[in-house]
């Protein structure tokens, strides 16, 4: 696993998208609204999932699931965390959070929410990809006198597109994609034959081609 997720590093996220259509696999690219905390790095992992959501509880088990993660993390290559989140404009993920989960083995965490402590983010050097930045959290398991409630290990919907636990989760400065590991050799294929193409055509540009020669050959535009 850890020889292919270096494997699939090597090319950006845009082979990858081109490759879902040229393949016709399920199209998992994570809207534009997912932005990373670190710019311009390439971040590839394994989803470990989880859902937060309000509920009228007396008590929360985030904790508890947060606690159960960590430690299978452990067990896994590269985790990346992906979070589903319902607890309106709160960030559940900040500095305190990715220490945890980087000494866990965590590489990053994926959030259909908010992130806080970007600075220190940066200083640690984990990743997060999220859907916005604040400085709001929450100092107890509650909200609004809901408590907040975790499941984990199920489908979550994420940057628009479901990410199932076990899926391989790859961003860059781009964006971010999901695909399921019986898929990811496939598409490592295709990704270095867009790759290669890609490179011929720069060559062709270099030795003086103009547009159209460039390209002959490659496309059936």
């Amino acid at each position: 696993m850890e020889k292919l997720l270096e494997n699939i590093a090597r090319f950006g996220t845009a082979f990858y998208a081109d490759a879902m259509e040229e393949v016709g696999t399920e199209m998992r690219v994570m809207d534009r609204g997912m932005r990373p905390v670190l710019p311009f790095q390439r971040t590839v992992g394994q989803a470990m999932t989880i859902r937060l959501t309000l509920e009228d509880a007396e008590e929360s088990n985030y904790t508890d699931v947060l606690a159960e993660m960590l430690d299978r993390a452990r067990q896994m290559v590269r985790p990346i965390f992906v979070y589903e989140c319902h607890i309106g404009e709160r960030a559940p993920w900040g500095d305190g959070a990715s220490r945890f989960a980087q000494a866990s083995g965590c590489v990053a965490t994926v959030l259909e929410g908010f992130v806080r402590d970007t600075e220190d983010l940066r200083n640690l050097d984990y990743q997060v990809y999220a859907r916005g930045i604040t400085p709001f959290s929450f100092t107890s398991t509650h909200i609004d006198g809901k408590a907040i409630t975790a499941t984990s290990g199920q489908e979550v919907r994420v940057g628009g597109v479901p990410v199932r636990e076990g899926d391989l989760v790859y961003g860059d400065n781009d964006g971010m994609v999901v695909f399921a590991p019986d898929k990811a050799g496939e598409l490592l294929v295709h990704a270095r034959k867009i790759s290669d193409i890609e490179r011929q055509i720069f060559e062709r540009l270099d030795e003086g081609k103009t547009y159209l020669e460039a390209i002959g050959g490659f496309f059936d535009w």
